[in-house]
């Protein structure tokens, strides 16, 4: 204390913050806590790893000591988030065994020796915490990736009985392809594949981006989403497409189904199994919904100049179905009837005009901007909102 000076945002202090935290911790835990806050903040601006990691792994375990198991669990994740960035794996291994020594062992998975899904090679391991379904395909559950410190849904699907060879050939496709597309692009708004293997026994692993939320669809089947918001959620899809045709990937499956809202609001794209990549060859050809597959995708004549306008088709119809009673043949009431909207409530203007260019089936004339596009549903949300 002689030695630190009298300054309060000094290093010396954060340093001798950090010292009393963890003399005090189990004396004055809550003392503790502050102290490395504060202490942390210094740490992090300075650019100081070692002292950094010593105060979230001392702020965990004062957290977990307090069963605040929730901040403890949250502060972990974000060291491993930090050690992951700054590509210090050592760091990562410390905070690793600090998580193991608070979870309960029944939530500490560790994949089989001949499941070797890292990058480099090493076997990966996951804190489990929930299982979110069990079928005849397998299961999966949802786990905290301790390699990334993200949530992470873990799928195992058992090898089917009597699976002909070209069948399990375009099962590894596609989830090769999500592999490749994860690598090409990095949003929030869209969940990848992270990780694919597959074992002697031809059962298939697959670590995926977890996202929790009900789909597009259900939401819209249980009146839990207004017009106006629809409109939002629409032009949100929209910039996401453009960020993915920007990166020369065309999904080939948007549908309501494959749209996931995070909490009920953020819409999340997910399902790039059949995705397909500028420059690379096309091994989803033909394959796509019906109801919202562009003409050319389903008579797999693939063009790499008209890469994403399969998406522009499928985002066109999505539009309709929010915008009008377009669904006569497959339901007897549409969207607006349902929810009692009139259709006078219809959209016009030079967004109805970009709607009805993105359905058009010659792919050459189908060119909109997904940008513009974007701002103009935005519009008709806040609009239709008034």
């Amino acid at each position: 204390r002689a030695w630190v000076g009298d300054h309060p945002s000094s290093y010396e202090r954060a340093e001798l913050a950090l010292l009393e935290g963890f003399l005090n911790r189990k004396v004055d835990p809550e003392a503790t806590i502050a102290r490395v806050e504060r202490a942390l903040d210094r740490f992090v601006d300075d650019d100081l790893p070692r002292h950094e990691f010593d105060a979230r792994i001392l702020l965990a375990e004062t957290l977990a000591g307090m069963d605040r198991r929730v901040e403890a669990e949250a502060c972990i994740v974000e060291a491993l988030r930090r050690a992951e960035d700054r590509r210090l794996p050592a760091m990562a291994d410390r905070v690793r065994a600090v998580a193991v020594g608070f979870w309960r062992p029944a939530m500490i998975a560790e994949l089989s020796p001949e499941d070797r899904l890292s990058e480099d090679g090493g076997s990966g391991r996951f804190l489990v915490l929930e299982t979110l379904g069990t079928g005849g395909f397998g299961e999966v559950q949802r786990a905290i990736d301790l390699d990334t410190g993200t949530e992470v849904a873990i799928k195992r699907l058992r090898r089917q009985e009597n699976l002909d060879l070209d069948t399990a050939r375009s099962v590894m496709a596609t989830a090769r392809n999500e592999i490749l597309t994860g690598g090409r692009i990095r949003s929030r708004f869209v969940a990848r594949t992270r990780y694919l293997h597959m074992d002697s026994g031809g059962g298939l692993t697959l670590v995926q981006d977890y996202v929790a939320g009900p789909t597009l669809r259900v939401a819209i089947d249980d009146g839990a989403v207004d017009f106006g918001r629809k409109m939002a959620i629409a032009a949100s899809i929209a910039r996401t497409l453009a960020t993915l045709h920007q990166a020369g990937i065309a999904h080939r499956d948007l549908k309501p189904d494959n749209i996931v809202l995070r909490h009920g609001t953020q819409p999340v794209i997910i399902d790039l199994g059949i995705a397909r990549l500028k420059g690379m060859a096309d091994t989803a050809a033909g394959l796509g919904t019906v109801r919202y597959a562009a003409p050319e995708q389903l008579e797999a004549a693939t063009d790499d100049r008209w890469l994403g306008r399969e998406d522009v088709y499928a985002l066109g119809r999505m539009i309709g179905e929010m915008m009008e009673d377009e669904e006569q043949g497959d339901r007897k009431r549409g969207i607006l009837g349902r929810f009692g909207w009139r259709r006078t409530a219809r959209i016009d203007g030079p967004l109805a005009t970009m709607v009805k260019t993105m359905t058009i089936a010659e792919p050459d004339r189908r060119d909109v901007d997904l940008d513009q596009l974007a701002d103009l549903l935005d519009d008709a949300a806040v609009t239709l909102e008034d």
